[in-house]
Parts: C-alpha cells; structure tokens; sequence
C-alpha cells in the first residue's frame, strides 16, 4: 500500500498523502470502499470529488 505509482497518483502530480485524501472524502461522502476507490482511474476519482465537495457544500454550507 506504500506506492500509489500504478494508480496513476504519480503521473497526476498527487503526492500520495493528497491522493489518499480525495480517496477518504470520496468514500466518506459517497459510502464507497477504499478498495473499489483505489481501482478507479485518477480521471474518475477527480470527477467523483468534485462531486464529493459540490455535495459537502449542499450539507454544510
């Protein structure tokens, strides 16, 4: 779980600790797994956290 490099975290230019983040607001707004979130391409993750922080906005102003 140390590199995040095959997920395309690198070549996004997310440091890992950035990346793991997206992943925790992703899966405490939506109830996904971290698993399946690992899974999704960088392109997807991005789409799903703007969504993620449009919802957060809605809920708590």
């Amino acid at each position: 779980m140390e590199s995040h490099g095959s997920h395309g975290a690198n070549a996004a230019g997310k440091r890992d600790g950035c990346y793991d983040g997206i992943i925790a607001d992703i899966a405490i707004t939506f109830h996904w797994s971290h698993e399946s979130l690992m899974a999704m391409r960088i392109r997807d993750l991005r789409k799903w956290h703007n969504l993620a922080i449009d919802r957060a906005k809605v809920i708590y102003g």
